[in-house]
């Protein structure tokens, strides 16, 4: 076997690119993270919450499917504008090659989807050397499989990855033109391959004009296709093409940030689980948010309050109908409350608590050895009540922008806002889900006033019957004084953590004027932010323009370890800060715009943003992250109002 063969596969000095370094393609089913060296490091097959089949950003034997040539100089990726079709281009002196990499999405209503990756190999000037690889892990890399080449007569090679318990077939197809005219394909098993079955590869020779496609899909998924054709395959490139334009051109936004509010609403879209409705926190899990750290969670399933945020922000762009999917979801989980009246704060992308257990992979060395790696999410048990305020807004925005709800989805809402008025003196881990006691956690008590709040307009705008009205206003009004009274630092003048951490700064705070509990000049919060932009060594929040969630040195979460600045915390600073701009403090809009511009080049090369940033600005948690995308539209469209009301010299509310 010549000395190639072996390639990198379970090569202990491979190193993954930086998180930066990767796209995402998907079908609203699944998700393939691609990094700029053209090769799937994350692939969860079929659904979201799948085990993986491609996972070697987490250890080089979890599986990978590269496409690159052998020498290049440079490469770089860019979506195809208005889709979520990605072009990887490898650059040398001898040639040009592209990658164009999709899953397939139906443009009319009558066309079927086909559940497959394809990838779209093009030398688009001179010649290269390009490889394949293909090694799939299955069941987390836990699995053995068989593989077997099977070159039919007149047709195009694929080769059929078999799980060893027989649940799942994988396929490769390939098809080319060109002067391609045959594909030979090798198998090799080198003895340290975690996977019995190993991989193909192969080496294509393209001259300019050359195209090779290769189809990854499951057996018996989808439509059934004797045989796999450049013309079908090109019928479906561009009906995904369409699919995504046409999506995109619902947008009512056409302020400054235009593009920018773009890509992240098509990021969102990209993360919502068609068949329910649900949407996903992010499609990746264990990516760390510290490295080498212990803060390595799973993050593919719908936790009631991203989701929330995920659907606010789509309906103030105008893309209502997933707003009316996400009801539907709501709905059958409201149908399923728990005994004692409560919601789960995180289901799975089916509706139910199926598959959430958590549990960890210790065959697999994790991110840059970030261990442990981690499948499942332990906080599907938490008592976490702020999930009831944010749910309660979603509803709201859905009443106020998209339809009226109906009436059994009102007497749901009655319920939660009778469950507040009985559990709201509760302690919980609140937002950021820490693994230490219970507390009476400050921005859980401003969601439970949401919820009411928001419960008792939908009431009054709808005339909808309301027995306990009385009760829900004298609640609403006891946690807000509740607040002011206990969970404010009158000696150091800013809103705690928690009644019980009253020395504990925490940036959830922020969202207070966002959901109108307190106005954004209230001297309370103007205090509160002074405190927070301070800088960590003075005892703030920030370090370089970036907002970390609290000080892990001054409050023990129960996790330990570091971890980086979180950027919906940031987006939310800015938020913040050009809503008081509005309100006879416009110096702090140049301060929001100035931050908002620094927190734009945060994101990677395709403005795609992870849950957390390290101060040398590199990419932490798993990516790309919904909370991030949500709290950047927001944070975009409120100071793009803002900025647009100085410069006429009106004010106004923008709350």
């Amino acid at each position: 076997m010549p000395p190639h063969a072996r390639l990198s596969y379970g090569a202990d000095n491979y190193q993954p690119r930086e998180l930066d370094n990767h796209g995402i393609v998907g079908n609203m089913h699944t998700s393939a993270m691609i990094s700029v060296d053209g090769s799937v490091e994350m692939l969860c097959w079929p659904t979201f919450d799948s085990p993986s089949v491609f996972a070697r950003i987490l250890d080089p034997r979890a599986g990978h499917f590269v496409i690159a040539p052998v020498s290049v100089t440079n490469s770089k990726q860019m979506y195809e504008p208005s889709t979520n079709v990605l072009h990887t281009k490898f650059y040398s002196e001898s040639g040009v090659v592209r990658s164009l990499d999709f899953f397939h999405r139906p443009f009319e209503d009558y066309e079927p989807l086909y559940p497959w990756l394809i990838r779209r190999v093009t030398c688009i000037r001179g010649n290269m050397r390009v490889k394949m690889e293909c090694y799939p892990a299955f069941n987390y890399a836990r699995e053995n499989h068989t593989t077997e080449i099977i070159n039919p007569d007149g047709g195009c090679p694929r080769v059929e990855f078999s799980a060893e318990s027989g649940s799942r077939k994988m396929i490769l197809n390939m098809c080319s033109s060109g002067s391609i005219e045959t594909i030979t394909l090798q198998q090799n098993v080198p003895a340290e391959h975690l996977i019995d079955g190993g991989g193909v590869w192969t080496y294509l020779d393209m001259e300019e004009g050359d195209e090779v496609f290769f189809v990854f899909r499951q057996e018996g998924l989808g439509p059934r296709v004797d045989r796999i054709t450049i013309p079908l395959l090109n019928k479906l490139e561009d009906s995904t093409k369409r699919y995504w334009r046409n999506w995109i051109l619902q947008c009512t936004y056409t302020g400054r940030f235009a593009e920018f509010v773009q890509r992240n609403a098509l990021l969102l879209k990209l993360l919502i689980y068609e068949p329910t409705g649900a949407v996903v926190a992010s499609p990746t899990f264990s990516l760390p948010e510290g490295f080498g750290g212990e803060r390595n969670w799973d993050y593919r399933f719908t936790w009631i309050r991203d989701s929330a945020f995920t659907i606010y922000s789509l309906t103030q762009l105008g893309f209502k109908d997933e707003a009316v999917e996400y009801m539907s979801f709501i709905y059958h989980v409201l149908k399923k409350k728990n005994a004692d009246g409560s919601i789960n704060i995180v289901y799975s992308i089916h509706a139910n608590l199926i598959g959430l257990e958590e549990v960890e992979l210790p065959h697999l060395r994790g991110y840059r050895n970030s261990k442990p790696v981690r499948v499942g999410n332990g906080a599907v048990s938490h008592v976490q009540l702020d999930i009831y305020g944010e749910l309660m807004d979603a509803i709201y925005i859905y009443d106020k922008k998209c339809q009226p709800i109906a009436y059994d989805l009102w007497c749901e809402v009655r319920h939660i806002c009778d469950f507040v008025c009985d559990h709201w003196k509760r302690k919980d881990k609140s937002i950021w889900e820490v693994r230490g006691p219970d507390q009476n956690f400050v921005y859980s008590k401003v969601m439970l006033w949401v919820a009411l709040d928001r419960g008792l307009r939908i009431a009054y705008s709808r005339s909808l019957p309301c027995q306990n009205r009385i009760r829900w206003m004298d609640t609403r009004d006891e946690i807000y004084d509740n607040i002011m009274s206990k969970g404010y630092n009158f000696d150091r003048g800013f809103f705690a953590q928690s009644y019980e951490s009253l020395d504990v700064l925490d940036a959830s705070i922020l969202a207070m004027p966002i959901v109108s509990f307190i106005s954004p000049t209230d001297p309370r919060f103007l205090s509160t932010l002074d405190n927070i932009m301070k800088p960590v060594e003075k005892r703030g929040l920030m370090s370089n323009g970036l907002v970390f969630r609290y000080d892990t040195s001054r409050f023990l979460d129960g996790v330990g370890g570091d971890e980086g600045a979180f950027l919906m915390v940031c987006f939310w600073l800015v938020e913040a800060l050009a809503m008081a701009g509005c309100h006879g403090y416009p110096k702090l809009i140049s301060t929001a715009m100035s931050i908002f511009e620094d927190l734009t080049r945060y994101s990677n090369h395709l403005s795609l943003y992870s849950e957390e940033c390290s101060l040398s600005s590199e990419s932490l948690g798993n990516t790309p992250q919904a909370f991030s995308s949500i709290a950047a539209i927001a944070a975009a469209c409120v100071l793009d109002k803002a900025l647009t009301l100085t410069n006429t010299g009106a004010t106004t509310r923008i709350i």
